[in-house]
């Protein structure tokens, strides 16, 4: 048992009192990545989570937290420094043609909500997503912040 109580209060004293030392990026003794590879998977837009945590030996759900800038975040907060655009990088969830898994831009979505003659099988097939997916648009169900011209 400790002066301050359990683990957990030990934890908080520390940080509470600023005696808490990280070492982000390069610098921390576990780190595999490097803040150019950090760069690079920002920019892949072509490959799932699993190909590019293959690429370079490590989990896809690092992957995951660097694309969503949950990881490496100093990288991202001065983006005129390394000149890459990642926009769909930010506090709480992206949405829409911004996101990093997006199949389908703000006009894909106009032209769905639209085109009611054509059934959401075929629009699925035509935009390469889920019958469900279609469904929800033009249900207005998601993608909320798109709106008829």
């Amino acid at each position: 048992m400790s002066l301050y109580g359990g683990k957990f209060d030990e934890v908080q004293n520390t940080h509470n009192r600023g005696r808490k030392v990280t070492c982000p990026g390069e610098k921390h003794w576990n780190t595999i990545l490097t803040e150019k590879q950090i760069i690079e998977i920002s920019k892949i837009k072509d490959k799932t989570q699993k190909q590019i945590a293959k690429i370079y030996n490590v989990s896809s759900g690092t992957i995951g937290h660097i694309r969503r800038g949950e990881r490496w975040k100093h990288i991202f907060e001065n983006t005129d420094k390394y000149g890459v655009n990642l926009s769909y990088i930010k506090e709480g969830k992206t949405k829409g043609e911004k996101h990093y898994m997006s199949k389908l831009t703000n006009d894909d979505v106009i032209k769905i909500r639209s085109k009611k003659d054509i059934s959401g099988r075929e629009m699925a097939k035509i935009y390469g997503v889920a019958f469900q997916t279609i469904s929800c648009i033009r249900r207005n169900k998601t993608w909320k912040h798109v709106l008829m011209e």
